[in-house]
């Protein structure tokens, strides 16, 4: 969908606008976008249109968004005080560092699914997965998803601090994600780490910080899940399969004997419970397809043990793409029955919230659909009998290559102007150019090509830097599927830091992470979810496009903005090869240039880190009492002060000579007047009183 002003709504309010395609036309209308998805098994042949995929509305999420919404606009009725304490908190017009739509809309529909009255639930059916709860958030890549989860976190955890008997509560959390890169990111959910999002982003009012990491967490790898056996193992005792009390104390240690507890799935695509196949249909799936059926079954498995000894509260499942996959068993590109939310990638362009993808509509060959919008179906209608892809063969890499040179060098050339406009912004990160490649050999042939300099001199590879890097998938995922305390190949580790920081101008190491440089990545299918560079700003697809889902999934890895302080100015990624048809991007023709405004980064220099100054943020005041006294009143005798019963004043003499008796004013000698003025002036009565007091 090709449109002039793709952004059309505030990132800090409910969309009033979308933009539809009817009649083959964008048509921009009032009101907000219902949830639903596109369906169609785009697997075999050419790439047919838009117009053969069914748009099918998600009916539960429209009914509860609906019911939320009411709900939000009475004020919240029925929820407890620390909910509303943090509701208004997160709804604060004057908050400094506002929340966007999306991320109050995600927590609000959680906590309204928990603490709305059964009345306002009324008639809503959430379909439970083998006895486990979960509610789902779909919420597009570059959105805030980390932000939410803290929200749900810090309302659930505090809830059941304030009220240990109420169950719809847990203070133990566990969060699941899908490899070490993410489960790193996720330690800004921690609430002692420094750089936690709860301070970050402001998301707890004063004095509840303390009382939040009271709580019990624990993040990890659904690789933790992995069932242990040493029943083949060679030691004199075997314990034979791991029970499912066993596993729980293995894997929760962090968690202690906690029960009822809060799941926290990230990426939870990966996280479903895979249907039973024929055998002629599991001979059919691809080594990838098994695997992630195999992903699935350990991730879902785990989860029903913990839910089995130790009680599941609710899991949160949080993903930009909640539907099932190829291989599944479920019908391709359906989404999950428990999806209770929904902000898209779709709504997040409308909003300025990611960048916007500007495709090609329009070149100078006189063709009715550009080249380069469709490259891989151009690419094989150019390839001969013998080098096109077929059933039993890729396609050949050299001869790919040859026929998207053309795309590349555009590309390329886009990617230069850009690389211009950063350095006169002075930017500390180059801009990056993605390749994604059908296969490993062709990656390959097309990282050579790039490194050599046979694009760009930018992009050459010297040897004393790298600044074009491709990918090895495999050796990439043994990185990521690794366990805390297992031993890791230098190689490996070296590679994931290197993806891991690309466009990080900061890093936990010392000296400048090892990926700043990087200034093109060449990859073998979509990059890794847990990927956030921010400086991506062309993407070029040398691969089949078989679903809308696939596209979104393949660009979305390049849609995080580089600046969040200002919506109102677009940012744009250049997508060459990436058929979008139901993503309203902006429009432009091959022909024209238009150079991407830079944003100027503003921080510190890091030889001056040594220098900073932090100021505390004073959350209260508390009064160090040193004494406790307890006073019965109605025993405490009056204090009177009586000269006749105690003497305030006396008078002295000097005593001289032996006398009988007692002494008196007649004695020899000058008198002295002695009285209390010392004392009381170090230890004042009202000073007592208010110590007693």
């Amino acid at each position: 969908m090709l449109v002039d002003n793709p952004i059309i709504n505030s990132p800090f309010e409910e969309p009033a606008r979308y933009w539809a395609y009817e009649a083959g036309q964008p048509v921009l209308k009032e009101g907000r976008r219902p949830a639903g998805y596109y369906l169609k098994a785009r697997t075999r042949g050419p790439q047919p249109s838009l117009l053969e995929e069914e748009f099918v509305p998600m009916d539960l999420v429209n009914t509860i968004r609906q019911r939320v919404k009411e709900w939000r606009e009475k004020g919240y009725p029925g929820v407890t005080p620390i909910t509303r304490q943090l509701l208004n908190h997160w709804n604060n017009p004057e908050r400094e560092r506002k929340l966007f739509f999306c991320q109050r809309e995600a927590a609000e529909t959680l906590i309204w699914l928990v603490e709305a009255s059964p009345a306002e639930k009324q008639g809503i059916v959430i379909p439970k997965d083998n006895g486990l709860t979960r509610y789902a958030c779909k919420m597009a890549t570059g959105s805030g998803k980390t932000v939410v989860m803290a929200m749900v976190i810090a309302w659930q955890v505090l809830n059941k601090l304030a009220n240990p008997q109420d169950r719809r509560f847990s203070d133990a959390v566990l969060v699941v994600c899908p490899n070490l890169t993410i489960r790193e990111r996720l330690q800004v959910l921690l609430p002692w780490k420094h750089g936690n999002y709860y301070e970050k982003f402001d998301l707890l009012p004063r004095g509840l910080m303390e009382r939040l990491q009271q709580g019990k967490f624990q993040i990890t790898n659904w690789h933790l899940f992995q069932p242990k056996d040493d029943s083949r193992s060679r030691s004199v005792v075997q314990r034979g399969v791991e029970s499912d009390t066993a596993f729980c104390r293995r894997v929760l240690k962090e968690l202690g004997n906690k029960q009822n507890i809060l799941v926290i799935n990230d990426e939870a695509h990966h996280a479903y419970r895979p249907a039973p196949l024929p055998e002629e249909v599991k001979a059919q799936l691809s080594p990838e397809e098994i695997e992630e059926r195999e992903e699935a079954t350990v991730w879902i498995s785990g989860l029903d043990k913990i839910n089995a000894v130790r009680g599941i509260n609710f899991c949160a499942d949080f993903s930009a793409t909640p539907f099932y996959i190829k291989g599944s068993g479920y019908e391709e590109g359906t989404p999950f029955p428990w999806i209770v939310s929904d902000f898209g990638l779709v709504d997040a362009i409308e909003s300025g919230i990611v960048k916007i993808p500007r495709v090609p509509v329009d070149d100078n060959t006189g063709a009715l659909i550009p080249k380069y919008f469709r490259l891989w179906e151009h690419i094989q209608k150019q390839l001969s009998a013998s080098e096109r892809q077929t059933a039993r063969r890729r396609a050949k890499p050299e001869s790919v290559l040859r026929e998207a040179e053309g795309a590349l060098a555009t590309l390329a050339a886009e990617w230069k102007k850009t690389f211009e406009a950063f350095q006169q912004n002075g930017s500390p990160v180059p801009p990056v150019l993605i390749v994604v490649c059908d296969n490993t050999n062709l990656a390959k042939v097309v990282h050579e090509h790039i490194a050599s300099g046979k694009v760009l001199s930018e992009l050459q590879n010297r040897d004393d830097e790298v600044v074009t890097l491709r990918i090895d998938t495999k050796l990439l995922k043994e990185a990521e599927s690794a366990v805390e305390g297992e031993t890791k190949q230098q190689a490996t580790e070296r590679l994931r830091k290197t993806v891991d920081t690309i466009g990080k101008t900061e890093w936990e190491g010392e000296g400048d992470p090892p990926g700043k440089n990087i200034r093109c990545v060449v990859s073998v299918g979509m990059l890794n979810e847990g990927w956030d560079a921010q400086n991506v700003t062309q993407i070029l697809g040398l691969r089949a496009f078989t679903s809308q889902l696939l596209c979104e999934q393949v660009v979305g890895r390049g849609l995080r903005r580089l600046n969040y302080d200002d919506f109102s100015e677009p940012e744009y990624v250049d997508v060459y090869g990436v058929p979008f048809e139901v993503i309203p991007v902006k429009k432009k023709p091959i022909g024209r240039t238009e150079v991407q405004k830079v944003s100027t980064l503003v921080r510190a220099l890091p030889e001056r880190k040594h220098l900073e100054i932090t100021f505390p943020r004073v959350e209260g005041y508390v009064f160090d009492v040193r004494q406790r006294i307890r006073v019965s009143w109605e025993n405490v005798p009056y204090l009177v002060i009586d000269p006749a019963v105690e003497p305030t004043e006396v008078v002295a003499k000097p005593a001289v000579g032996y006398r009988i008796g007692r002494p008196d004013l007649l004695s020899p000698g000058p008198e002295v007047i002695h009285d209390r003025n010392p004392f009381h002036r170090e230890k004042r009565l009202q000073a007592s009183v208010y110590e007693i007091a």
